[in-house]
């Protein structure tokens, strides 16, 4: 193995102080601790000698051992420590390139790096916990407030200005109110469900056809009919707050929403909307100390209809834009805790 000397000629019998170390450096074992009984002695003992392996008597030293010493090719420094560097100021590595042997320079920093991206990683997943954190929906329906509401309770649920909207967001229908009548068929264990047997959708413009209720309006004037009956529910297994609408009655299996449009230009055929089964209308609840107030999500996603029959000059498909507050059929405000 070749001496200190012959890695570095130029540093001669000058001792280098610690902090020059860095500007020294070179490939393994540049750098490392080695254990020792020499008590206060100075590393200038490695100086004009070959460096060598340990054996294995020799790294099976007593851990008693009560000074270490920093050992590093081609150096001689004077200072002396215990456990550690006295009284040297640190210096920041020069820019890594290759020692006069050829070799690549590692950095001795390596072990800071690895600690601040395990610190990364730590904040990382302590920021991520509450995003895993489960949603609750626990509904339970009061009239008036205070009051669980009994099964069978008539509700009623009015709206203004319920709207049809185009895909791209534009205004299809205007109806100038809605009103949604039901009972309540099960409010216990955060879970509340409820029939609609009734819905009206009122304009301002003069029925269409037979049709008895007046006519809303926008890129044309219809009537709105609905097929009933439906089910609003609102469930544990639900996002906060959410509630959803399916066809049918809420003890039966769900079946598709669907609602006719009767045109003023084509009275005798109605367009014809429809929503499956499988994708119930969804929507947020407010809850106590407010007004119990039903909203529908205008997207695609949440409140969309495709044209199923009709004329094609009906859009191909809808958006419910919709809220509803709910109140007893004795007009007492309902609440929702949830």
């Amino acid at each position: 193995m070749r001496s200190p000397r012959d890695l570095h000629p130029d540093v001669g019998d000058t001792p280098v102080h610690l902090t020059g170390l860095t500007r020294l450096l070179w490939q393994p074992p540049s750098l490392r601790y080695v254990e020792s009984s020499r008590g206060n002695d100075d590393l200038s003992h490695f100086h004009g000698q070959q460096l060598h392996e340990d054996s294995p008597q020799q790294r099976g030293q007593s851990l008693d051992a009560k000074h270490v010493h920093l050992e590093a090719l081609g150096a001689h420094p004077s200072n002396s420590f215990r456990g550690g560097l006295e009284g040297t100021p640190r210096e920041e590595p020069r820019e890594l390139g290759r020692n006069r042997s050829g070799h690549p320079e590692r950095s001795i920093i390596m072990p800071r790096k690895l600690i601040s991206t395990l610190l990364g990683i730590a904040a990382l997943a302590s920021l991520a916990g509450p995003a895993i954190a489960s949603a609750t929906n626990t509904p339970t329906l009061t009239v008036p407030t205070g009051t669980d509401a009994a099964l069978g309770t008539k509700l009623v649920g009015t709206s203004a200005d319920p709207t049809l909207l185009g895909t791209g967001g534009e205004t299809i229908l205007t109806c100038a109110s809605a009103t949604l009548t039901g009972e309540l068929t099960k409010n216990s264990g955060g879970i509340v469900e409820g029939s609609i047997t009734s819905a009206t959708f009122v304009g301002t413009e003069p029925p269409v056809g037979a049709e008895p209720d007046k006519a809303c309006v926008g890129v044309f004037t219809a009537s709105v009919t609905a097929t009933l009956p439906l089910c609003a529910r609102a469930t544990t297994t639900m996002n906060t707050d959410e509630f959803q609408i399916r066809g049918g009655k809420c003890p039966e299996a769900a079946k598709a929403i669907v609602f006719h449009l009767y045109v003023s230009f084509d009275p005798t055929k109605p367009c014809t909307y429809e929503r499956a089964a499988s994708s119930p209308i969804t929507g947020t609840f407010s809850t106590h100390p407010s007004d119990a107030v039903l909203t529908v999500t205008a997207t695609a996603a949440a409140s969309g209809f495709t044209r199923v029959a009709g004329s094609f000059l009906c859009p191909s498909s809808v958006i419910l834009k919709m809220s509803a507050t709910l109140e007893s059929e004795s007009v007492q405000p309902a609440y929702i805790d949830g």
